[in-house]
């Protein structure tokens, strides 16, 4: 398969299954939500893992994978593995040339969950956070370090505790335990991915 077009065509068949790297891990909503968007009817196959996932998608076992850059970029380079699309909110630098899934049509489909940070103890003054902050943002404006970050497919952020917070809780309401342990996968992708919950369910339940 060379394309995201290709492949939906085919995982219409039913023949073809996709990894994770453990049932309600966000790579299995973000893979489930293509179920739902293109009407395709992939299997669910979980990993205790992504290092596990990644060998099944290169021996074939399983067929498709969403992986970080970072984890895939050494068996691209070596032509066992082919992206076809990423899920960030832009082309990733280190391959510049793969679409983002909202250029090829699907609306809004990001992958959600996928930050990095620092994190202090509760209860951590104020006068340590900000110098530790300070630090950090020091640091995260250095070109070789945003070259780094960004050759892993990440993009360099830096905000400030406070505005961090904000994100960080709005995630974990996405990913509480009632999404986790939800009925339909498919309606948890759909909150994902920025659906109304109401659609049809995915068919991996």
């Amino acid at each position: 398969m060379n394309s995201v077009k290709e492949l939906i065509e085919v995982a219409k068949t039913g023949t073809l299954s996709y990894g994770s790297p453990g049932l309600g891990n966000p790579i299995h909503f973000t893979t489930a939500a293509i179920n739902l968007r293109a009407g395709t009817t992939m299997t669910h196959v979980p990993y205790k893992g992504l290092a596990p996932a990644l060998t099944a998608v290169i021996s074939g076992e399983i067929q498709v994978l969403f992986a970080p850059p970072i984890a895939t970029r050494t068996f691209v380079e070596s032509g066992k593995l082919r992206v076809l699309a990423s899920v960030s909110s832009e082309r990733i630098s280190s391959m510049p040339a793969v679409p983002t899934m909202e250029e090829l049509g699907f609306k809004g489909f990001r992958f959600i969950g996928g930050w990095q940070a620092w994190i202090a103890p509760a209860g951590t003054p104020p006068a340590i956070l900000a110098k530790l902050h300070g630090a950090m943002v020091k640091a995260i404006k250095s070109d070789e370090l945003r070259a780094f970050i960004r050759s892993g497919g990440y993009v360099p952020d830096g905000r400030g505790p406070q505005e961090f917070r904000v994100q960080m809780m709005s995630d974990l309401k996405r990913f509480n335990l009632k999404t986790a342990v939800a009925p339909s996968v498919g309606r948890a992708s759909a909150r994902l991915v920025g659906l109304k919950p109401d659609l049809r369910d995915s068919p991996n339940r």
